[in-house]
């Protein structure tokens, strides 16, 4: 019985060609470009971070005005101010000029006058009455539409950050792809021949 058995060895081969010396340059070039931004990445992110904050904050403030005001009904204190203000100027002065027409006629008398002011009331509930409603849609579509600003500006943080550092992350996928290539290959080599 013959026994045989040749000899064998193994070795491990390199399947890629090593990089030339052009691409090593680029490579190094390219590093060179990137990892300064890279450094900049952390600070620009918590930047982006923190103003995309005060921007959630405004959106909070306008969504919590909006939720009271269909909540409650209740119109913003500013806007209720002014709406007094200008309904009780409006009043005084109609009711001025009913008493001074009136004087001027030589009428007033207790019970022209209650009349006057009856009807200066009941017109001026009226007209804020119909100006409430008025008031109501402006003051909702005004914190629609700040609700809507703040969370455009919001998002537009972090697209700007994107934009601004998209080439250093496909740059770095790019060379992450290469790296996590299976570069190298056992070779068996049979009976002491390559």
């Amino acid at each position: 019985m013959g026994g045989g058995g040749g000899s064998s060895h193994s070795e491990t081969v390199r399947k890629r060609d090593p990089d030339s010396a052009e691409i090593s340059a680029l490579q190094s070039l390219l590093y060179s470009q990137y990892t300064p931004m890279a450094g900049q990445l952390g600070g620009d992110y918590a930047a982006a971070k923190e103003n995309a904050a005060k921007y959630g904050q405004q959106y909070d403030k306008a969504y919590g005005g909006l939720a009271d005001l269909t909540e409650s009904g209740n119109l913003p204190a500013g806007l209720t101010d002014a709406m007094n203000g200008y309904i009780t100027r409006s009043m005084d002065k109609s009711l001025g000029s009913v008493m001074a027409q009136m004087g001027g006629k030589g009428v007033l008398n207790s019970s022209v006058t209650g009349r006057a002011i009856n009807e200066i009331g009941s017109n001026t509930a009226d007209a804020f009455a119909k100006n409430y409603l008025d008031a109501y849609g402006a003051a909702s579509g005004n914190y629609g539409t700040l609700m809507d600003a703040a969370g455009k500006a919001q998002s537009q943080q972090y697209d700007n950050l994107t934009a601004q550092y998209a080439p250093l992350m496909e740059f770095f996928k790019t060379v992450r792809a290469s790296e996590d290539q299976d570069d190298y290959d056992t070779v068996v080599y049979q009976d002491g021949r390559k």
